[in-house]
């Protein structure tokens, strides 16, 4: 089981590897690496404009300049991806329309979108076809799956061990007409992925399957899930459920996490609390159960 240090927010030239190990993790989830749309607002770093490596957070010689030192700390690197939208244009009118500064070679190719219409019922053939307020990609067409293979193997040649699935519960299984899964990650199944599956998804263990899960939900085999106690959605985004805990509260509920599953830890914005000694005690305890 990993003990994983989301290293939200931090360049990669900021993430102390060194400090993170000594603080009894695993592994770290760094931010999306792909060209992204500009702005301030965290969520900007969920709207990539390509699938290439590069951006404010760092560059390709960066990355492979952390996880080479990674590698030396027995840490494993996990990237976190989206492949399931890009960027939309700036203004009311333009949720689901592409920003200018997505790539040409992804605007260009109409077969490469849904062009489906914003979800107002969120059942499963909803959530699996339809768009949330962004341009939405099919993810079952051939041509752009091949584009998220050479990216995802970049990404690999650099260092990485495993990746992060963005939306994770919006790509469709192969018992629902889909081949994403098997034909993109299979090629993959040797890192440590998982599948961002939150809020009421019935197909947990069905996901499960196919690789590890992070969910609030019940997955039947622990070893694959990845839990956590809040994160970087709970903390900044509606309806901001983990705000009011206190120091003392992540503390007491950090260590009693299912040690059957891994877990996530999201160190807040100008905290240190990731860096105390009751966190690096109960991550060493963690590894020795």
């Amino acid at each position: 089981m990993e003990t994983i240090f989301h290293a939200f927010g931090m360049s990669l030239c900021d993430v102390d590897l060194c400090l993170i190990k000594k603080q009894g993790f695993t592994a770290v989830q760094l931010n999306v690496i792909q060209p992204i749309k500009t702005g301030d607002e965290w969520y900007v770093s969920y709207q990539p404009l390509d699938f290439t490596i590069g951006n404010k957070f760092g560059s390709r010689e960066e990355l492979i300049e952390l996880c080479t030192k990674a590698k030396e700390l027995g840490l494993k690197v996990i990237m976190d991806v989206v492949l399931r939208h890009t960027a939309n244009l700036d203004g009311e009118d333009g949720k689901n329309i592409p920003s200018n500064n997505v790539a040409s070679r992804l605007v260009d190719n109409p077969y490469f979108w849904t062009h489906s219409n914003n979800v107002t019922d969120y059942n499963r053939y909803n959530t699996i076809h339809g768009s949330f307020g962004l341009p939405m990609l099919d993810y079952n067409n051939w041509d752009l799956q091949d584009i998220y293979i050479e990216f995802l193997q970049d990404l690999k040649d650099c260092g990485i061990k495993g990746f992060r699935v963005d939306m994770g519960k919006h790509f469709g299984l192969k018992d629902e007409g889909s081949n994403f899964w098997e034909r993109v990650f299979g090629r993959f199944s040797d890192m440590f992925n998982y599948a961002e599956c939150l809020l009421d998804c019935d197909k947990l263990d069905v996901y499960g399957n196919i690789m590890n899960v992070i969910t609030d939900g019940y997955l039947q085999d622990h070893s694959k899930a990845v839990i956590f106690l809040m994160t970087h959605d709970t903390e900044l985004n509606e309806p901001f459920t983990t705000q009011h805990y206190t120091d003392e509260l992540i503390i007491s509920e950090w260590a009693i996490l299912d040690k059957r599953s891994s877990v996530l830890f999201y160190p807040r914005p100008n905290s240190n609390l990731w860096k105390s000694d009751k966190i690096r005690e109960i991550n060493l305890r963690r590894k020795m159960s």
